[in-house]
This record gives C-alpha cells, structure tokens and sequence, in this order.
C-alpha cells in the first residue's frame, strides 16, 4: 500500500509538471526574526543588500536590510491545511483495509470497529499533517554579508518577484559595454559560486538483501524443532532525509525485514519491523553525489511466523549507524544506495533475549523536495 501511493504521488508531479510547463508563481508565509521582533508576511523579492516583504491584505510593503535580519523562515502558503488534508485521508487507510478484510462476513460488531478505527486514524494522520505542513524552512542570516550572499539566490527561488534578482550569467550577457562588465563582475563576485536553489530533502524506499549474524544464525530450539535463520531481504517502506541547516539534517524510516528458516519449509520465516529515527550529515562528493552519514536508534517488533500463524514474537530497542549514497538525477527525484548495521536485543516470549544482527544492502528511489 506504501509503495503504491509513493508511486501514486511521483506519478501525478511528473504528470502535473509535463501538463504545466510554465512554473506558477506559489506565494510563501515569510518571517523575518530581527534583534527586536519578528515580522510576518509574503517574500516579495530579494536585491543586492535587502529583502521585501509584502502584506496582500494591506497592500504595503516592507524593506530589510541584511545588517538588521537573524533569520529568515519561510513555509508554503496554507501548507498547514493542506497537510491535515493529506494526512486526514492518508490516516482513513487502516480502515479501508480493515473493511475490505472484512467485507465478506460483516456483522453487527464490525461497523463501530471500522467506524473507530477511521476516525482514530483520520485524527493521528490529521494531527501528523498538520504538523509536518507547520515546518518552516530556517535560513539563517546572522546579520552577516556572507551569509545574506550565500542564501541569496534560495531566497529568490520562494520570492514572488523574481526580477530583480540576476544571476552572474544574466550580467555578463547584458549590453554594458566591456569595462562596464567587468566593474559589474567585481562588484558583485560573491555570486559566481551561487548554485541554483535545489529540493534538499528526500522521501522513498529501500529495498535490497539482507545479510544475517548473531543468535538467529545459530542453532534456536523452539518446541523440539530448529529454527535456526538464514539470509533475507529487507528495506525501509519509508526513508526520509529532512534538510535543516547547513550539511545538518534530520533521518526517518520505516523498515521491515524477513528471512526465511533453514528447515527448508518456506512457510516458516522471521520478521522483524519497526521504526528509525535520527541525525543526518550531508557531504556533497559531487555536483549531483551527496554522502549521508545517518546514525539512528528506534524500536522494533520480530516474529516467527508458520503459515501465517505466529509462534513467537518479542521487541527492543534498535541502534543502526548506516550511511548512504544519493545521485540527484533530476530536480525532484534521486536514486540512492544504503548500507548499514542493525542490532537489536529482542525479548521473546518462552525464549527470552534473542540478538538481532544484520547488515542491510539496499537500493531506493526518492522524491526531493522542500
């Protein structure tokens, strides 16, 4: 269900960006934080020393100088509605699902279940929404010259008038004459390393093998029969790499693992599943190569299942330093290889601790944005 509305979702952006070549003009919630107070309103544009703000209900404007700004923060307008919206519908799922379960054999008692059961989960997905649509986009500016210079050009990116903001390319070819270029050049050499505003942040999957060590590897003796585990496959139904400042970031996912026994019955398999989440270090290795360093912890649920019925099951923490590779092969989308190592100390029933050892080999696809 996850994979297919990720599918679902890339596929109405590439539709959607073929049917609208010409980019429309989103209008962001600004805020500009100085010494003394915060100012709200529309990011109007961005000149050589000053940022505007406009208020639409008033129809004003307002100038900032760089010295005066500690921060900028920006977030696309309504977002907060529209991802209660999202998340409400996305929440109403487990629902769906449970209905179609039970469809063929529905009863008195099924109706409040699956009535309770959407509106609990339109409420979580609503609530989750909602938040995740009030994160604001963080430029810091410090008051410092440098650093108004490096955001420059992202700051134009979520401007409404885009006009007065030139790139170094758009100087040079305009019709100054040779020694009038070259003044134009030193005077304003801080934007021959701007690079064009990009989608930082990531949302995909994983997917690939995965590599089996510590106690499932061994002989495990449960109600006189063996077993004992081999290798598996196993990904992350959810990978998220949220950009905040700087090579900084925020990692999420959502994983699941199986392996199948070594009796031979391809009925019997283990399963572990659960939940990451952690820091993220961004280091460009390239003009499109990023190099994630992602250190995380989490908590996680195993099982050993046959023929659907479950024998055992258990859960614990979760520690899995990993790191990745992504390739930014288009505006929004990357694709990206992940390894790391994953150990977790379950506590089965009847059994008690089992140690979960793995090394996961993974390869996704991911949507970029923000």
């Amino acid at each position: 269900m996850a994979l297919l509305l990720f599918v679902l979702i890339g596929s109405f952006s590439v539709v959607q960006s073929q049917n609208q070549p010409i980019k429309k003009v989103r209008p962001y919630d600004s805020w500009v934080k100085t010494p003394e107070q915060s100012y709200r309103g529309i990011l109007y544009n961005v000149q050589d020393s000053t940022i505007q703000l406009t208020n639409p209900y008033a129809n004003s404007f307002s100038s900032f100088h760089f010295q005066d700004i500690n921060k900028v923060q920006l977030r696309r307008k309504n977002s907060v509605l529209r991802g209660a919206i999202i998340g409400g519908t996305i929440g109403l799922i487990p629902a769906i699902a449970l209905a179609s379960e039970v469809r063929g054999d529905m009863d008195v008692l099924y109706a409040p279940l699956i009535l309770i059961t959407g509106i609990g989960g339109m409420a979580v997905g609503t609530g989750i929404g909602a938040g995740v649509g009030s994160i604001r986009i963080t430029i810091p500016i410090e008051r410092r010259r440098e650093n108004f210079d490096h955001y420059r050009s992202k700051l134009s990116y979520f401007a409404i008038n885009k006009n007065s903001y030139k790139t170094n390319d758009e100087m040079l070819s305009s019709s100054q004459t040779q020694s009038n270029q070259a003044n134009a050049i030193e005077g304003t050499k801080s934007l021959e390393n701007f690079v064009e505003y990009e989608h930082e942040s990531f949302i995909g999957i994983v997917m690939g093998p995965s590599f089996l060590m510590g106690d499932l590897t061994k002989q495990l003796i449960f109600k006189g029969k063996n077993y004992q585990a081999g290798n598996g496959s196993g990904g992350s139904w959810i990978n998220v790499g949220y950009r905040l400042k700087g090579n900084m970031g925020i990692t999420f996912a959502g994983f699941q693992n199986d392996y199948e026994t070594k009796g031979g019955d391809i009925n019997e398999w283990w399963m572990m599943n659960g939940f990451l989440i952690g820091p993220m270090w961004i280091y460009p290795i390239g003009k499109k190569v990023m190099f994630d360093i992602k250190p995380r912890v989490g908590y996680a649920g195993s099982a050993l299942n046959l023929s659907e019925t479950l024998q055992l099951s258990g859960n614990g923490f979760v520690i899995n330093p990993c790191v990745s590779i992504r390739y930014n092969f288009a505006r929004r989308w990357c694709a990206f290889t992940e390894t790391g190592y994953t150990y977790s100390n379950q506590k089965l029933q009847e059994i008690g601790k089992v140690g979960f050892s793995l090394f996961n080999l993974g390869f996704g696809i991911g949507y970029r944005y923000k």
